[in-house]
């Protein structure tokens, strides 16, 4: 196992000032905080997007508009016309029309687990010195 290094002794190898080197990890630290953030809310989106997919209603002319799509611009593929639709029509709204995520935050419940975790892993971490 390597030995760990005092700020001190980091900053004399790296020719900077310790003061660099604390900032250095401070911001390593908050790196590191928002790259599990992400990872920890990015799951919870997943889920909640592929729940919202599941609800919303398919077109019952979804092959006619595809075909429509195609024809008025052959070099699209299907898929991305499927997704022009969507986009489209609005499949992915929140109700109220307002900004896209509005809904997820007033999901609650899943937002709270998660943010209530987050809240608890945060706690624990202490600011680099």
């Amino acid at each position: 196992m390597r030995e760990l290094l005092t700020a001190e002794e980091l900053s004399r190898r790296l020719k900077v000032s310790p003061e660099t080197v604390r900032k250095w990890g401070k911001q390593a630290h908050r790196r590191a905080a928002e790259a599990h953030y992400i990872n920890l809310h990015s799951r919870w989106v997943t889920e909640a997007a592929g729940a919202h997919a599941a609800g919303i209603g398919i077109p019952g002319d979804l092959r006619g508009q595809v075909e429509r799509r195609l024809r008025a611009a052959p070099e699209t593929s299907w898929d991305r016309a499927i997704g022009q639709i969507v986009t489209e029509g609005g499949a992915c709204l929140p109700p109220d029309q307002s900004r896209p995520g509005e809904d997820l935050r007033a999901m609650g419940s899943v937002a709270t687990v998660h943010d209530s975790t987050w809240q608890s892993q945060a706690s624990d971490t202490k600011d680099v010195e």
